[in-house]
C-alpha cells in the first residue's frame, strides 16, 4: 500500500515541478474552468493553477489517510481506495500537463 501512496505523491510532485518549471512563461490567465460556457468565463489566473496543485496535495493526503484507516478494518477496501486515489491523481497530472502545454508552448 505504501508503494501506491508513493506513486500518488510522485504524480503530485511531477505536476508541481511542471508548474514551477513553466511558471514564468504562463500567461496571466489560463483555461481552468472547462465546465463554464466558452469565453472569458473559463479563464482562471496562474494563482488558480497553484491552488489546483495545493488542492491536489490535500486530496492526495486525505485519500492516503482515509485508505490507511480503512485498511485497518478491511485491507481490500483500503487498497481499492488507494488505487482510486492514484488514478485520480494521474488524471489531475494529465490535466495540469495539458493546461500548461496548451498555453506555455
Amino acid at each position: 500500500m505504501r508503494q501506491i501512496a508513493g506513486v500518488s505523491l510522485v504524480f503530485w510532485a511531477l505536476a508541481t515541478m511542471l508548474v514551477v518549471w513553466k511558471w514564468r512563461v504562463l500567461p496571466p490567465e489560463l483555461p481552468l474552468l472547462y465546465s463554464l460556457p466558452d469565453g472569458e468565463a473559463q479563464l482562471g489566473t496562474r494563482n488558480g493553477l497553484g491552488m489546483v496543485i495545493g488542492g491536489f496535495l490535500v486530496t492526495t493526503l486525505v485519500n492516503i489517510w482515509f485508505s490507511v484507516m480503512l485498511a485497518k478494518r478491511d485491507k481490500l477496501a483500503g487498497q481499492f481506495m488507494m488505487w482510486a486515489a492514484a488514478v485520480v491523481n494521474f488524471m489531475m497530472l494529465v490535466t495540469v500537463y495539458k493546461i500548461v502545454t496548451l498555453v506555455a508552448s
